[in-house]
Formats: structure tokens, C-alpha cells, sequence
């Protein structure tokens, strides 16, 4: 989810429910838009994540629910800086202009387990031209003729697109890791990329 806090900040969500079929639907709608209320109420990324987590645990599913996500505050005022929180979500990557590839932010816990997670805001520093990629692990977790991608596996392809535009890589990895299972996917995938543009050009 991608949504407006006021004239200067934007919000920026990704996650992965536990489950498949109509319960995971339901748990997905409440991550949703808890955030999406609690992040008009609070400037505080933690406290955002903190709030989704209490929804999750008061609410009555026949199995045990949560969820991992990476939460990102984007605010046009500061531009370059933004503060990011995970919730035991696999680690975004900043990718420079020139290709190079470096994880980001702490990992912090799932959200639905604990009544206080542990929670971190990190900032991320992003110079013109580089791009912030959240993903889902469907892309870590796709199954290669070599085994899994893994971490290594999704930097190295993350990195051929360095210089390109947000779209361009989000489209590059989600091709790119369907191709390599065979046209078949046994996960979900999901790519957001945030690029810091040059407000001059």
C-alpha cells in the first residue's frame, strides 16, 4: 500500500500474512487499514507498527495469525531521508546508480506475536538516483534449477538494474524470478522501489 499523510509525507507498506484464502484476506484488509488510520494519527513509524500489532492480536480467527512488514515514511520536506521499520520482513535493499547493492534497516519482530515487539526506526539515506526495493520473500524463496535464490541470489539480480527507474526494477525482479522457476511461481511476490529523483531534471 502507497498512501498521503499530509502535504509533505507519504507512507509506504509491504507485508506478508500468514496463510492463504479468505483468513489471510481478512488479516491482509486489517494490516491495511489499521496502518493506514494509525499512520494519519501518529508521526512515529513505530508506533504505527505497534498499533497494527495490537489490531492483529484482539482479532478472532480460528488459527493463530501475524504478519512481517516493512513500514516506510517518506517526507518531501527532508528529501533523501527515510525512516523505515521492519517487522521481521526481509531486509529492503538500497541499490546506487552504479549497481551497487547494500541491505537496510533492523530487523525488528513479527507483528501478532508479541504484546510489545521489538521495533526500530532506521533511516535511510538515499542520494539521487538510488532506489529503495521492498519485496516479499517470494523472491528469496523462489526455487532455482540451483535451489533457493536466497539473499545473495536477489542482490546480485537487483543490482542489473542499477540506474534504471523504480518501475523498471520492480518489473526486472519480478520477471526475472518467475523466468528462473520455470514460468511458475510457488509464492506470492510483491516488489515496491522508491527512487530519489533529481527535483532539477
Amino acid at each position: 500500500d502507497v498512501f498521503q499523510l499530509d502535504d509533505t509525507r507519504w507512507a509506504a507498506l509491504i507485508g506478508d500474512v500468514r496463510g492463504k484464502g479468505v483468513s489471510a484476506a481478512r488479516l491482509t484488509a486489517l494490516v491495511r487499514y489499521t496502518a493506514r488510520a494509525a499512520a494519519v494519527e501518529s508521526h512515529d513509524p513505530v508506533q504505527v507498527l505497534r498499533l497494527v500489532n495490537q489490531a492483529i492480536l484482539v482479532h478472532e480467527d480460528e488459527e493463530p495469525t501475524f504478519c512481517t512488514a516493512a513500514y516506510v515514511e517518506v517526507d518531501l520536506s527532508r528529501p533523501g531521508t527515510l525512516r523505515l521499520v521492519r517487522a521481521g520482513h526481509p531486509s529492503p535493499l538500497r541499490l546506487t546508480a552504479d549497481g551497487s547493492v547494500s541491505p537496510v534497516g533492523a530487523r525488528g519482530s513479527l507483528l501478532g506475536v508479541l504484546e510489545e515487539p521489538s521495533l526500530t526506526t532506521s533511516e535511510v539515506d538515499l542520494a539521487v538516483g538510488e532506489v529503495l526495493v521492498l519485496y516479499t520473500d517470494g523472491l528469496i524463496e523462489a526455487r532455482t534449477e540451483h535451489g533457493l535464490l536466497g539473499e545473495e541470489g536477489l542482490a546480485s539480480m537487483v543490482s542489473e538494474v542499477g540506474g534504471t527507474s523504480a518501475s523498471v526494477v520492480a518489473d526486472h525482479l519480478k520477471r526475472r524470478t518467475v523466468e528462473l522457476q520455470g514460468g511458475r511461481t510457488s509464492d506470492d511476490l510483491a516488489v515496491l522501489a522508491i527512487k530519489r529523483l533529481d527535483p532539477g531534471a
